[in-house]
């Protein structure tokens, strides 16, 4: 195995998921930018498949499979991707040539690690929080209700 192989696997083996109730009112885009700094960081690519796979880790409660949550929602990231985060403008680049986080982008994935870290985001989580963790969006009720 080459070393950014095993660079990879050993970034992603120890990185640390974010309590769910850290991140249950932030916006999806801005979880992205966090994804993609943290891969910045350790110096490996930020190709499509890296990115699904922080974003699972990092935040399972938000990119993961609704009936199956251990595997993560690749449709999820990419719909971020390519919608939200290009329309917030924290993103170039696409799924062949991977991405890159704008410089609006790092602001907004500082910012963000700043409210995760807070002491406010490991506070009592309220009845909307709550809400909001058990429904994720309007699929999940039908999925649910089978």
């Amino acid at each position: 195995m080459d070393n950014m192989k095993i660079r990879k696997v050993d970034f992603l083996k120890n990185i640390r998921k974010y309590s769910p109730n850290s991140y249950v009112n932030e916006r999806l885009d801005k979880l992205v930018t966090v994804g993609l700094l943290k891969l910045n960081e350790a110096e490996l690519e930020t190709n499509f498949d890296n990115i699904v796979v922080i974003l699972h880790k990092l935040f399972p409660e938000k990119f993961s499979l609704i009936t199956y949550p251990e595997y993560p929602d690749s449709i999820r990231v990419d719909n971020t991707l390519r919608l939200d985060c290009k329309h917030s403008k924290f993103v170039n680049g696409n799924r062949i040539k991977g991405f890159r986080l704008t410089s609006l982008g790092r602001i907004a994935a500082e910012d963000t690690l700043e409210n995760l870290n807070s002491d406010k985001a490991a506070g009592i989580v309220t009845q909307r929080s709550q809400s909001v963790i058990k429904r994720r969006n309007r699929a999940t009720r039908a999925v649910t209700a089978i």
